[in-house]
């Protein structure tokens, strides 16, 4: 392991090795990004891209409490697992998005995935400070990334991190600018972050529309499953008469105790559906189905595959002990969508892919969330319609676009879409970076 300290600020430091795994002929970086002070390691992966002028792209992965390698391994990363009962490895994966892009996995916050620490947190917007801290660290350690375009992707939970964690950069950069103008040195030493574009996978955003839509996903959608008449019934009750109510109320006080009583209530809908005995990731198969595989979370864990990534934690796709502290607090009972608002207006592109037999974070939910967003080109967008999505002459979703705002529905993808479409996934995101055309795609 490689131990660097940084000059900007001794707080940070860096420790990594260079993998070799998956994808050998690349740059491989692995690791941990410490914040001492506050006692927060996160565990990193990094792939370096052979794409001529490749940008730089951030996977988050939700939960909250659920790891990046889930990403890694089962959805756009460049590995995969094989396993045939006496030998398990990784392999690589032709549908990995660093065949474009130079990407960066990151466990987030302190006790997710590989990482560790007591600076944990129970709130969305207090992780910002800590990915931008790890990601000023990257940066300072390998500049030759930093004046590249850079692109954050975050799937289910983590739509509520890339929004503010987004947001956070943005208002960094300008405070960064306007010290440089006025010859400060004390947030001079930043560097700038290119943002570009964020990229939301079937994402939580706002609870409003994510009840508001359970009972059409669940009863009423174009899937083969439908719930049985009296839960569909019983969701619309409990939206309408109490969940719908306290989310306003939330909304309105921001209190633990309104958004934690809002978040209580408005679950009931969510474990109505969970008794139909169907999976909430993908509605077309039993809940006792694993899908994706969790076979690479037993690789992760080997004592050989730790070391040569340089993890020092044992390795959970996602943990409780994350994530019930933001439900406590009613985290998930609170919108980020003004977050995107701010985003959209300030010229920062925003694409939404979201798997259609997703119950959990359903497209129903994300269509009417995207169509009622305020910003400055609302009514052209709200205008369109959802039109074809194309690939190689077949419809493989449907898309919506204006200015900087894209919403695509991905036909008989679940929760993780890149697992379920990879070819789809990969050429969404080849077009998305390279700022072409999504429809038709590119042939691929």
């Amino acid at each position: 392991m490689i131990t660097l300290t940084s000059k900007r600020n001794p707080n940070l430091s860096i420790r990594y090795t260079q993998p070799e795994l998956c994808d050998p002929n690349v740059i491989q970086y692995s690791g941990y990004f410490d914040i001492q002070k506050e006692d927060v390691h996160y565990f990193f992966w990094f792939f370096e891209s052979k794409a001529e002028n490749a940008p730089l792209t951030l996977w988050l992965n939700g939960g909250p409490g659920c790891s990046s390698m889930g990403g890694l391994f089962t959805g756009p990363g460049p590995c995969k697992v094989t396993d045939n009962g006496i030998d398990i490895k990784a392999v690589y994966n032709p549908y990995s998005w660093h065949r474009y892009s130079n990407i960066l996995f990151l466990d987030q916050p302190a006790g997710t995935g590989f990482s560790y620490g007591t600076g944990t947190i129970n709130r969305t917007e207090d992780g910002a400070t800590y990915v931008y801290e790890s990601l000023q660290l990257f940066f300072e350690i390998f500049p030759q990334y930093i004046k590249l375009p850079f692109h954050m992707f975050g799937e289910s939970y983590a739509g509520r991190y890339v929004s503010e964690y987004a947001r956070y950069i943005l208002e960094k950069n300008s405070m960064i600018k306007n010290n440089n103008e006025s010859s400060s040195a004390s947030i001079a030493v930043e560097q700038i972050i290119l943002l570009e574009s964020v990229a939301f996978g079937n994402p939580h955003i706002d609870p409003f529309y994510h009840y508001q839509s359970s009972p059409q996903m669940a009863c009423n959608s174009t899937n083969p499953f439908t719930a049985p008449p009296e839960t569909c019934k019983r969701m619309s009750e409990i939206f309408e008469e109490e969940c719908a109510p306290l989310l306003k109320q939330c909304s309105a006080t921001n209190s633990v105790e309104d958004c934690h009583k809002a978040r209580n209530i408005c679950v009931q809908i969510e474990r109505l559906f969970d008794a139909t005995g169907q999976s909430s990731t993908d509605v077309r198969i039993p809940s006792v189905q694993d899908t994706p595989p969790q076979t690479y979370a037993r690789f992760l864990n080997l004592p050989s595959t730790r070391k040569h990534i340089g993890a020092n934690a044992l390795y959970t796709e996602c943990k409780a002990s994350v994530r019930i502290p933001f439900l406590e607090t009613g985290d998930n009972a609170r919108k980020t969508s003004p977050s995107i608002t701010f985003l959209l207006n300030q010229g920062i592109r925003v694409l939404v892919f979201v798997g259609d037999v997703d119950y959990l974070c359903n497209w129903y939910g994300n269509n009417a969330l995207f169509n009622a967003l305020p910003w400055y080109h609302a009514d052209h967008y709200r205008a369109q319609s959802l039109k074809p999505w194309m690939l190689n002459s077949r419809e493989v979703g449907q898309i919506k676009s204006w200015g900087p705002l894209t919403f695509i529905r991905v036909y008989q993808a679940g929760h993780d879409v890149p697992y379920y479409q990879p070819l789809p996934s990969l050429a969404m995101f080849q077009a998305w970076i390279k700022n072409i055309t999504l429809n038709p795609l590119q042939s691929m």
